[in-house]
């Protein structure tokens, strides 16, 4: 509150200044001219921003004029008057000036904007929401946003060089996820759906086929109700913040994707602006169906229409006003999703968030002969306590009774209302922003919650008087918050039934703007909880490890959210039913033995609801590995776009498409993995963008798949089996194949084409047939066969062979198994058996590499020499016999 100090300060500040007492006058006076210039001939302009600005200016100087002149008037009047001793007209005149004067200052010199006082931290009032009530996710990714500003000559913010929408989908399903407590992002949609349909007495149900879902959004700049037409948004200030099409496309495609809603039941848009082509033309492409709805109706646009639900104000000063009527979209739709900005909204609300974002979901605000909204705004009725409308629109069961879910866009933020370039996007000075974007997306199911944590970070950014800070700027959520008994007093029945609403939500303030800590962060209540990308992803006791740091997790995705460049992912035996996003982040993920085929057979990534089990598509090298997994249930089993990672030791197998698909100048490097019964091509490389992708492979068995064993692209292809795939091997313009099995047959040197006579194919037991030992994974023993294949010993000679137990042939064998414990045994007489460090005799040091492993009971051993699993007096024997063997 201002007090004596401050009118003490004005007063020396007048003395010193005093032509500071016509700076109101003259703004006033150039407000006015400047309103007829521009409205008079095209009255729409009356709702651009800077008018909405200039018109109070021009009013409060009209208002001046017309009581100075009117005093004046009555002061001379009374003059003459009691001149001729008619002492009572005379004076009524006199108190009509004085009472002139005072009325004129009044209004125009009353208060300046005035900050509120300190708001007291973490005391909740109202009851929380959401699967975890009160419960606000705060997503911050740098990575998002990069754009120079407005003015710089770096385009607009909005354009896909500038907002990367692979980031911001990860930020969309990382959000959706730490909402419902979910790692898993169609179960965590359903469980927003079900909590939010339980909260409205419809039971334990997710969404069904056919309910219509809104999504309201703020296009406050391409506002139409004034009769703008114009539908590019380039014509429109388009630096200034509204919400972006990068978060509009993600949120589309999660509902279409992966909650599985049909196109033509979702409506998007600000019924009172209209849909810019620029943004149109970003997201129509690939969601054609979904009614895109604005004001006008234009360019196969939805026009909004009116329903006949009635719309009521819990306030006297909308009595004799037009009666409001919810929209159409809305009142037919089953859910609403609340897609706000993140800003201030100077000298009228001081925020528009999520509530006021509904200022926009029945009519223009100040629309003629209806209720004005502004009218109940902190600017104009700035004292706490006070009616605000607001909760009406929150608490309406076709508005805020139906929304599911709250997101506010923070990737980019600016000052509303303030005259242009005031208003435009800027870049945050706090932290963790320090001079950058917010980069933020915020997501609750708690609408009250949501704007409580947006107001604190909006203040904190803009302790400004006439915006955020503004008093009674958060007036409007201590009354939703306390509907059922609101500070006001307020009676809050927006349906006119007669039973007034209860608490919508909780709100608090948090603790201070560094440490950001609400009451449930402290432990300390049950009022707001802020989660942010620290908290999302650790668990005490969760199955996955990074080794790296020590934590632990409860999904893979988690661990990689929560990972850097070069840590260690250790992913226990069991099966995840999750897909992963890499996120461009150079990590090992593997399972605890990827060296071990039943371990890599019991880790197994069965990817839920479509698309690619594994994505990498940022800047992964050959340092991210995927090491030891069975990746399987996908429409595609691993997905590469501009990447290069290291794949080693796994099992890529039935997929609904290709098992690999690289694409955009990916580089995959494939080791002893196999690659089998995908439903496309084995390994796909696609032109993606006209850049041909490479692919080495080392060591694989490629067999089964629907399509091409190996498809385009640049390929080295070194021992491996490509074979009895559905179509072609080996398809491609540039080809390097050596020392391989390729069906059909193809130039280079070591290669052949034979069977290679598979031990079990129908049940993916792809270890090669040999009459001198193959190991069988089913008894866990080796055992004899009669044929050999011509893979074994068939291998590149220069790799490494020396894993491979004796007899081995000194020369790798093709395929997965090659150059392991459990390649199939050579007919080759090269080597000796008892020659345990290879080095071509048998002396002491085999005798001492033989005693360190006496008695052990392991497979694989070499000093196993009879094979049975036990270092023993049998095996003991076999090596005497050898003693002082060489070569």
């Amino acid at each position: 509150m201002l007090g004596t100090g401050f009118a003490q300060d004005r007063k020396r500040i007048w003395r010193r200044y005093p032509w500071l007492i016509w700076l109101l006058p003259v703004a006033g006076l150039v407000s006015l001219i400047w309103f007829l210039i521009r409205v008079v001939p095209k009255p729409s302009r009356a709702t651009y921003p800077c008018q909405r600005f200039a018109a109070p200016l021009a009013s409060g100087f009209i208002i001046w004029i017309t009581g100075l002149i009117g005093s004046a008037l009555a002061y001379r009047k009374a003059r003459r008057l009691i001149g001729r001793s008619r002492y009572v007209v005379g004076g009524i005149c006199a108190a009509f000036a004085v009472t002139t004067i005072w009325v004129c200052l009044s209004v125009t010199g009353g208060r300046a904007a005035q900050a509120a006082a300190p708001h007291p931290v973490n005391s909740p009032t109202g009851a929380g929401k959401g699967v975890f009530p009160g419960r606000v996710v705060w997503i911050h990714d740098a990575n998002a946003t990069d754009w120079e500003g407005p003015g710089m000559g770096d385009g607009h913010w909005w354009q896909s060089s500038h907002t990367d929408q692979a980031v911001v989908d990860s930020m969309v399903r990382d959000g959706v996820g730490a909402l419902a407590g979910e790692g898993d992002v169609f179960k965590a949609w359903d469980l927003l759906f079900r909590n939010f349909n339980e909260q409205r007495d419809k039971g334990d149900v997710g969404y069904q086929a056919g309910e219509k879902i809104m999504i309201k959004v703020n296009f406050v700049q391409m506002i139409a109700t004034g009769g703008n037409r114009d539908y590019d948004f380039s014509d429109n200030r388009p630096d200034y913040p509204i919400c972006s099409p990068q978060i509009m496309h993600s949120l589309l495609d999660h509902l279409v994707n992966i909650v599985g809603v049909a196109q033509s039941d979702i409506t998007i848009g600000d019924p009172i602006c209209l849909w810019c082509n620029e943004f149109y033309n970003m997201i129509h492409p690939d969601f054609p169906e979904v009614r895109y709805v604005d004001y006008a109706g234009y360019y196969n646009r939805t026009k909004m229409q009116k329903s006949s639900v009635p719309f009521y104000w819990s306030t006297s000063r909308a009595a004799g006003k037009s009666q409001d009527y919810m929209l159409k979209s809305y009142a037919d739709a089953e859910y609403l999703i609340n897609l706000a900005s993140l800003k201030g909204h100077y000298n009228v609300a001081g925020i528009t968030l999520c509530a006021k974002n509904h200022y926009g979901s029945l009519r223009a605000p100040t629309a003629g002969g209806y209720y004005n909204m502004h009218s109940d705004c902190a600017f104009t009725v700035s004292q706490s306590g006070r009616y605000r409308n607001m909760v009406d629109l929150m608490g309406h069961e076709d508005l805020g009774g139906k929304t599911l879910l709250c997101m506010i866009d923070g990737l980019y933020a600016g000052k509303h209302a303030l005259g242009y370039p005031n208003n435009l996007s800027r870049k945050w000075q706090m932290s963790p922003f320090n001079n950058d974007w917010p980069s933020s997306i915020f997501f609750s199911q708690d609408q009250v919650a949501v704007d409580s944590v947006g107001f604190d970070f909006l203040v904190a950014e803009w302790p400004e008087g006439n915006g955020p800070a503004h008093e009674g700027a958060d007036d409007y959520l201590h009354e939703a918050a306390q509907a059922d008994s609101p500070p006001s007093g307020t009676a809050y029945d927006p349906e006119k039934d007669g039973s007034r609403l209860g608490s919508l939500g909780v709100h608090e303030h948090w603790n201070n703007a560094t440490d950001k800590q609400y009451s449930r962060n402290l432990g300390a209540g049950n009022g707001i909880e802020l989660v942010t990308q620290n908290q999302l992803w650790a668990s005490a006791d969760g199955p996955i490890r990074n080794m790296t740091i020590g934590r632990r997790y409860d999904f893979i995705q988690y661990a990689i959210n929560d990972a850097r460049d070069g840590d260690e992912i250790v992913v226990p035996e069991q099966v995840y039913a999750e897909s992963i996003n890499l996120r461009g982040k150079n990590v090992t993920v593997r399972s605890s033995d990827p060296n071990d085929p039943l371990s890599v057979a019991a880790t197994v990534i069965n990817g839920v609801q479509g698309g690619p089990v594994v994505t990498l598509q940022g800047s992964e090298d050959a340092s991210c590995v995927l090491s030891g997994l069975t990746i399987t249930g996908g429409e595609l089993g691993v997905f590469c776009s501009g990447a290069s990672p290291t794949i080693s030791n796994c099992v890529i197998t039935d997929n609904a498409g290709a098992g690999v698909r690289l694409w955009n100048a990916s580089g995959a490097t494939i080791i002893g993995s196999t690659i089998a019964d995908n439903g496309g091509d084995g390994v796909e490389l696609s032109l993606g963008r006209g850049i041909t992708s490479t692919v080495t492979m080392r060591n694989c068995t490629i067999v089964g798949n629907s399509g091409n064993g190996v498809y385009s692209g640049v390929q080295h292809i070194i021992s491996c089996i490509i074979y009895y795939n559905d179509t072609d091997a080996v398809a491609g313009t540039i080809s390097s194949v050596t020392y391989s099995d390729v069906q059909g047959g193809w130039p280079g040197e070591g290669n052949i084409d034979c069977d290679p006579c598979f031990a079990d194919p129908c049940n993916g037991d792809y270890h090669l047939k040999s009459e001198y030992g193959r190991w069988n994974p089913n008894s866990q023993s080796w055992v004899l066969d009669d044929v050999t294949s011509l893979c074994i010993d068939g291998g590149d000679p220069a790799s490494e062979w020396r894993a491979e137990l004796w007899p081995h042939g000194e020369c790798i064998n093709m395929g997965r198994y090659g150059g392991t414990p459990e390649a199939s045994m050579s007919r080759s007489p090269a080597g000796n058996a008892a020659d345990l460090d290879l080095d071509n005799d048998v002396d002491f040091r085999d005798f001492d590499d033989f005693v360190d492993k006496w008695r052990a009971e392991e497979i694989f051993l070499r000093e196993d020499i009879d094979r049975n699993g036990l270092v023993d007096f049998f095996d003991l024997k076999m090596f005497v016999d050898e003693w002082l063997w060489r070569e």
